[in-house]
């Protein structure tokens, strides 16, 4: 309901700042640097190792599997926020996304494609970490807690749809739900 969804948001937004805050106090110790200089150097740079994660396909499989993580967060992104809006409203959607609308047919199927690559990133990296131990790997817990984390958002989001569908659905069989 509205109300856990607010104290999520302000939870989250709290610990956001929180950590934000205490990063700004490390901004006066560093060495000034001119950011507007060569700015089509820099926005080539943006969009070539930032957005084209141009490092990550130096290494062929492994810069698959980052891509493939990478590219379920920008599209996993609309539907989280689309659920804390549907904790507002159950009718919430963007604009051309709702049920019956232009894009909602694509955007969900690349949606359900994208969230197993990165289900299939997570398990990648996971075995790469623990059975083949690369040299250029660290081993931490944060790398495991990060990819179970992502892991997780995939299934749990994948989990949310399938309620939704199976409460959309008519009762059938041993699935039907009861009112």
């Amino acid at each position: 309901g509205p109300i856990a969804v607010t104290v999520l948001l302000v939870v989250a937004g709290a610990f956001f700042f929180w950590t934000i805050w205490n990063r700004f106090g490390l901004l006066p110790k560093l060495k000034s640097e001119n950011r507007f200089d060569q700015v089509g150097k820099r926005i080539g740079a943006l969009l070539e190792f930032g957005l084209g994660q141009r490092r990550m396909v130096d290494d062929p499989l492994p810069g698959l599997m980052h891509i493939f993580i990478f590219v379920a967060f920008l599209v996993v992104a609309l539907r989280t926020v689309t659920m804390f809006g549907m904790g507002y409203s159950k009718s919430f959607h963007f604009p051309l996304l709702g049920r019956g609308e232009a894009l909602y047919g694509p955007y969900y199927l690349a949606w359900d494609v994208v969230a197993v690559l990165a289900l299939v990133g997570c398990a990648y990296f996971t075995f790469n970490r623990l059975v083949l131990k690369p040299d250029r790997v660290t081993r931490s817990w944060e790398a495991y807690f990060i990819l179970g984390m992502i892991a997780g958002l995939m299934l749990t989001d994948m989990t949310f749809e399938a309620t939704e569908m199976i409460a959309r659905s008519p009762a059938q069989g041993p699935l039907a739900l009861e009112a």
